[in-house]
């Protein structure tokens, strides 16, 4: 707690330099059981008019990891507030901001007012939009990450999503991507497919058999050789 004292106090140190002050949030952000006066310094940040836009940006990351880590009356109620910041993150150009927030919240809760940006004109909202939901494990979020892989228009949110989806080895998932790997015609997003199989824990004989397989038969000699070398650092 006197550590967690510091860190707020350093926060809300209006004299403290800007990089001093965003050192303090991120070690916040790191706390597993935030005091009481942690969460009230963070969530008094979010109406602190006088913050840098760095600053605001940082104190809405930092609430959103917060609000997850507190349990009844006290939870809803940062989580209200959290969803209620939707409106003053659009004003002000920051929904990117405050959906990933929402990631660093990672509550399932959460999911009905990150799935409308899956299908946003925006791209890059689309993008974060994947990452947001990469805590949520339920089957709808797994849902909207196929999709997204399977249709989106821009490769950039298909690597998104593959990114994001791939850490969960089931076999929607590794069907998915089986798929994609003989239809997707994106270097970047075969890219990232073989790099996030790589990163699965465990590894084990599917995730092997889908580098192996598209190590075999694709066109693209240097992703090949990439998946080859990611089966050689795993196996």
């Amino acid at each position: 707690p006197e550590a967690q004292g510091l860190l707020a106090t350093t926060f809300d140190d209006a004299e403290a330099s800007d990089s001093r002050r965003k050192f303090a949030a991120w070690s916040m952000l790191q706390v597993e059981s935030p005091t009481p006066q942690v969460i009230d310094t963070v969530m008094a940040s979010l109406d602190n008019k006088s913050l840098s836009a760095e600053m605001k940006s940082t104190s809405l990351l930092t609430f959103g990891a917060v609000s997850s880590r507190v349990t009844g009356e006290a939870r809803e109620t940062l989580l209200e507030t959290l969803l209620a910041e939707e409106k003053r993150a659009r004003t002000e150009g920051r929904l990117r901001t405050w959906l990933n927030a929402l990631g660093n919240a990672g509550l399932p809760e959460t999911l009905p007012r990150i799935t409308p940006y899956f299908v946003h004109s925006n791209v890059l909202l689309r993008e974060t939009a994947c990452s947001a939901v990469r805590k949520i494990s339920d089957e709808k979020a797994t849902e909207l990450l196929l999709r997204a892989l399977r249709q989106d228009s821009e490769a950039s949110v298909r690597s998104a999503a593959a990114q994001t989806v791939a850490s969960r080895n089931i076999e929607e998932v590794n069907l998915a991507f089986q798929q994609r790997f003989q239809a997707e015609e994106s270097e970047l997003v075969l890219r990232t497919m073989v790099d996030s199989l790589g990163q699965r824990h465990p590894f084990d004989e599917d995730t092997e058999l889908l580098l192996r397989n598209f190590a075999n038969t694709t066109v693209h000699a240097s992703l090949s050789q990439r998946a080859l070398n990611t089966l050689q650092a795993k196996l």
